[in-house]
Formats: structure tokens, C-alpha cells, sequence
């Protein structure tokens, strides 16, 4: 199973330094050639729909977003590297661009920390795209001295961006 993602992998990267060295964008042959990884930056963000969380926390995400990068590897491996300090995701990407990455952090037996990031990357004719559903959120609980406390938050975003090779 670990050849055929391998394989998926660097077949997904030759395809997309393919379409985008076909397009003139510089550099695009250079991770293909090497077949190790692929490093994608966010040229634009055409669509955004805020789907949970504090509305005051929407600008930020977007702003977040459009700095993140993203990096394919031919292992067929998935990293999705947040700026601000904001946790970077991994996980696995399919032959087809479908991918899953997370992060999680726990506080003791007290508290958890939680993000994932699940979508699709595209290639069609001289762009690549990706789709993605984003949630994250923190919960927190304690008793002391027989008094129970707790607190939690999430948010969730679904985004398409166009990308380009860095």
C-alpha cells in the first residue's frame, strides 16, 4: 500500500510540474526532476464560506490561509505549514489529490487541542487548485473541590485557492 501511494505521489507531482512548466511558471521542473516533494503557495483564495466559529475570527483565517504552504511529498505524504505560530497539519495524499492531514496536542488528562484539514488538489490545464474543509478547536475540563469547569471552542471553513509552485 505504501508503494502504490509512493507512486501516486510522484505521479501527482510530474503532472503538476508538467501542467505548470507547460504554463511558464518558473521552477516548476525542479521538484518533478528530484521526485522528493513539491512546495505549493496560495496565489488566490476564489471562494471562502465561514462555516462555525466567532465571525470576529473570519478575517484572520482568511488572511492565515493565503500565507499557509502547502507541501506534496513522493512518499505521498501531505503538510499543511500555518503561520503565527498555528500548528502544522500532516497526513497522507491519494493518486487522486484527495487529502487528510491533522494536528492534535493534549494538556494532561485536563485539556486537548485539535485541527484538520481535508480536500482535494486539482490539476486542469495550466492551473492547480485545491479545495479544502478546515476545523479546529480546544476543550478544556476540570473539577475542583467537587465543582465541575469547562470550557471549548471551534471553527470551521471550507476555501478553493488557486496555487503556484514555490
Amino acid at each position: 500500500m505504501i508503494a502504490i501511494l509512493a507512486r501516486a505521489a510522484v505521479a501527482l507531482l510530474a503532472g503538476i510540474a508538467v501542467t505548470l512548466a507547460g504554463a511558464g511558471v518558473a521552477n516548476a521542473a525542479a521538484p518533478a526532476a528530484t521526485a522528493s516533494s513539491l512546495t505549493l503557495t496560495p496565489t488566490g483564495i476564489t471562494e471562502f464560506t465561514w462555516v462555525a466559529g466567532q465571525e470576529s475570527w473570519k478575517q484572520a483565517s482568511i488572511a492565515r490561509l493565503g500565507r499557509t504552504v502547502f507541501a506534496v511529498g513522493a512518499d505521498g505524504s501531505f503538510v499543511m505549514r500555518q503561520p503565527d505560530g498555528y500548528p502544522t497539519l500532516s497526513g497522507r495524499i491519494d493518486e487522486d489529490g484527495t487529502f487528510d492531514a491533522s494536528w492534535v496536542s493534549r494538556t494532561g488528562n485536563t485539556g486537548t487541542q485539535n485541527a484538520e484539514v481535508t480536500g482535494r488538489l486539482t490539476v486542469s490545464g495550466q492551473s492547480v487548485s485545491m479545495r479544502i474543509a478546515y476545523t479546529s478547536g480546544m476543550a478544556m475540563a476540570a473539577t475542583v473541590n467537587d465543582q465541575q469547569f469547562g470550557a471549548n471552542s471551534s471553527k470551521a471553513f471550507q476555501a478553493t485557492l488557486t496555487l503556484g509552485v514555490s
